[in-house]
């Protein structure tokens, strides 16, 4: 330890020496030297746009706009429709939850793997929507599949929800897709 100490003085001491005598050979030259001031950006002054808030339940209409059926499925797309007054944004999946009539059959949509989401930014009156996938098929003991009455939907990023009414058939695999701009859901 004694020794790694001795050695970062010695290479202070030879530092600073060579820092004197270049600083020396400065001032006797003949030749002035300028020196041009730089100014660095001050971070605090930096100006970045302001994030646009995430849609919520508070700045949207959310309905389900008429469904196909074919090969064992019913799919829809959610429709989300700035009503506020500002901007918003969406990114990613909305929840969806499935329940029937009486609220005692629930399921919880699963996300369909899609190729990644993007950001819909929403100036007030613009519509985005996600895709909506029910299947119609039962499966294992069921021999009918109970409709769901009502779709508890969250826009994504946020809390709270809205029931949206449904008649979609409530067989396992219910799935939703990602928020794309635009009415179609794709």
């Amino acid at each position: 330890m004694r020794k790694i100490i001795g050695l970062l003085l010695v290479a202070v001491v030879a530092l600073s020496v060579t820092l004197l005598i270049s600083l020396r050979s400065h001032s006797n030259s003949s030749t002035p030297t300028t020196m041009t001031p730089t100014t660095m950006p001050n971070p605090s002054t930096t100006s970045t746009a302001p994030a646009l808030p995430n849609c919520t339940v508070g700045n949207l209409a959310i309905s389900l706009a008429q469904g196909e059926a074919g090969a064992g499925h019913v799919n829809a797309p959610l429709i989300f429709k700035n009503t506020g007054g500002t901007t918003c944004v969406m990114h990613g999946y909305p929840g969806v939850d499935g329940r029937n009539a009486s609220q005692s059959y629930t399921q919880s949509a699963t996300r369909a793997s899609a190729s990644g989401a993007s950001t819909v930014t929403l100036a007030p009156g613009d519509s985005a929507s996600a895709m909506v996938v029910a299947v119609n098929v039962p499966s294992g003991n069921m021999n009918t599949c109970q409709n769901f009455s009502v779709l508890f939907v969250t826009p994504p990023n946020t809390k709270g929800f809205v029931q949206v009414p449904t008649t979609m058939p409530g067989c396992p695999g219910l799935t939703v897709y990602p928020v794309v701009a635009g009415t179609t859901g794709l």
